[in-house]
């Protein structure tokens, strides 16, 4: 595991950005590419950033129609994420 100290900067009406050390983004395990979404997610006063599962990233609020047209397990998973929210 590799480990570095960053700092995380603060900005008014558009919110905050955290800068990762260029030695963590050459370490072979580093798991996201340049423009890649991330989830970004607090757990027990930690920040994770992990890659999102496809229906993450849709706003289903807005596809209604498609949102019915989903398996039963993908809806369950959907309405668990959005009561984390």
């Amino acid at each position: 595991m590799k480990v570095a100290s960053t700092r995380i900067r603060f900005y008014p009406k558009s919110g905050a950005r955290l800068y990762i050390p260029e030695k963590m983004l050459e370490d072979p395990d580093f798991p996201f590419e340049d423009e890649e979404l991330v989830k970004i997610e607090i757990e027990d006063g930690r920040l994770v950033i992990s890659k999102p599962e496809w229906w993450e990233i849709i706003d289903w609020e807005q596809m209604p129609e498609a949102y019915e047209r989903l398996p039963e397990e993908i809806k369950r998973k959907i309405r668990i994420n959005r009561g984390s929210q």
